[in-house]
């Protein structure tokens, strides 16, 4: 017998909805506002799923911890914001006015080496405040939802590459943005959580880095896998203590250089990084 919505719906949190449409929490990165959408297939009664923050449907199976294949939900079926890649725009900045009810909250510009545009991120609001992530990237005539083939480069690479020394890693645009403006080299990867692996790491190499988790159990993990994928090119990363309420970050300190500073040491050889 094949997966059943049951099998899904049981290993999801913040489930909301009825009659074959429901919402959660993406299992695939930190969510915090439900941006799974799951339906069922009138089909063959297969679950469907699909994060409206941009998460690939396999990366939700891995998280979801399931053995058996889940359909992914296609763009004949109604969703609140469209499947990537959606539309085409000529222009990035006129991808958020395309989504109605949506407003752009925060625009983050990931680069490559050479300074040029990788891909966007947005972070767009609704009427209530629930927030939404997503990113933009080139495609052929324009810009489209979704983002490049891995692997990605970090966020704010160019002043990474220019600078020696420390660089802190945050989960999340917002916070490393924190970090930088208290006047730091800050960086993070894109896709959440559950996507550290699909982002170029190498770049820091020869580092010294301290990671910065948010101050959750998504945060801890995601800490735990850049700090294993940095192992792979030789660097010792260090976790600082996640600190605040739940699920707070660097943007949520009050002094964040101050912070850092107390940890910003080289450990001595033959200590552990955790």
């Amino acid at each position: 017998m094949g997966l059943t919505i049951d099998d899904v719906m049981s290993r999801l949190a913040g489930v909301k909805g009825s009659r074959g449409q429901w919402t959660a929490l993406c299992p695939a990165h930190g969510d915090k506002t439900r941006s799974l959408a799951i339906s069922v297939s009138a089909r063959n009664g297969a679950p469907l799923l699909y994060c409206h923050a941009g998460c690939d449907y396999r990366d939700i199976i891995a998280a979801l911890g399931v053995t058996a294949p889940i359909t992914r939900r296609t763009s004949q079926q109604p969703c609140r914001l469209p499947p990537r890649p959606a539309q085409i725009f000529r222009n990035a900045i006129d991808a958020p006015l395309s989504l109605p009810g949506l407003e752009l909250a925060h625009e983050w510009r990931y680069q490559s080496s050479d300074m040029s545009t990788a891909f966007l991120v947005y972070r767009l609001h609704d009427a209530s405040g629930a927030k939404t992530i997503r990113p933009v990237t080139t495609c052929t005539g324009g810009w489209c939802w979704g983002l490049p083939a891995p692997l990605r480069p970090l966020y704010g690479l160019p002043k990474v590459m220019s600078s020696t020394g420390l660089v802190v890693i945050t989960e999340g645009e917002k916070a490393a943005d924190a970090v930088a403006a208290a006047g730091l080299v800050a960086t993070t990867s894109v896709g959440g959580a559950a996507a550290a692996r699909k982002s170029d790491w190498s770049v820091l190499a020869g580092r010294e880095v301290l990671v910065w988790p948010d101050n959750d159990e998504p945060g801890a993990a995601y800490a735990r896998d850049v700090a294993n994928l940095l192992g792979g090119h030789g660097v010792r990363a260090r976790c600082l203590p996640a600190v605040g309420g739940r699920g707070d970050d660097a943007a949520d300190h009050s002094d964040v250089a101050g912070y850092i500073a107390t940890f910003s040491y080289k450990p001595r050889k033959g200590t552990k990084p955790w």
